[in-house]
């Protein structure tokens, strides 16, 4: 009987093991579905800074370039390839996000393996400026927006000597109309 007694115990807890191991797993995986949406969230944000900031760069680049060819259209280059240099410096700031990306994710995975697999919870200074430096690629694509825009609107007088105080005059009556 105590044979037997002992057989059921066993097996009790062979059932109990199994099914706390079912349940690791399936907490396991749960967590890995969050973390890879977040990834793909992060990679999706990221690409879209640089996507934007690079088509704007190719946009302003392109129609300026053919603006100064043919002058077909009335623009302020100086305004437009401002707003170039801005989309560009939007795709510069994109690639570093992706980088902080990149050194975040090694530290996450290098402090989970020397934890014995437990994953750290908190920011760390390199997710935060990764963080930072997206929003300030957003705002990168937005101030080169306005730009571009201002390039369109404010077309200096003929003949353009390069003087850049017109332009500047022109966007002050703009914002600040006399009254």
């Amino acid at each position: 009987m105590s044979t037997r007694l002992n057989s059921e115990i066993a097996e009790q807890r062979t059932r109990k093991a199994a099914f706390q191991l079912e349940d690791k797993r399936v907490q396991s995986e749960q967590f890995l579905t969050v973390w890879k949406a977040i990834f793909e969230y992060a990679q999706i944000a990221v690409r879209a800074i640089i996507l934007a900031n690079g088509a704007g760069a190719i946009a302003i680049l392109t129609f300026l370039g053919h603006a100064v060819d043919k002058d077909a259209v009335p623009v302020n280059k100086v305004l437009l390839g401002a707003a170039g240099g801005i989309f560009a410096i939007g795709v510069a700031i994109g690639v570093l996000t992706a980088f902080f990306a990149y050194l975040s994710q090694y530290d996450v995975i290098r402090i989970a393996i020397a934890n014995g697999g437990s994953v750290p919870v908190g920011t760390a200074s390199k997710r935060v400026a990764g963080i930072v430096l997206a929003f300030v690629g957003l705002a990168f694509f937005l101030v080169g927006i306005v730009v571009a825009i201002f390039g369109f609107l404010l077309v200096p007088e003929p003949p353009f000597q390069g003087n850049l105080l017109r332009p500047m005059a022109a966007l002050q009556n703009v914002l600040c109309p006399k009254m």
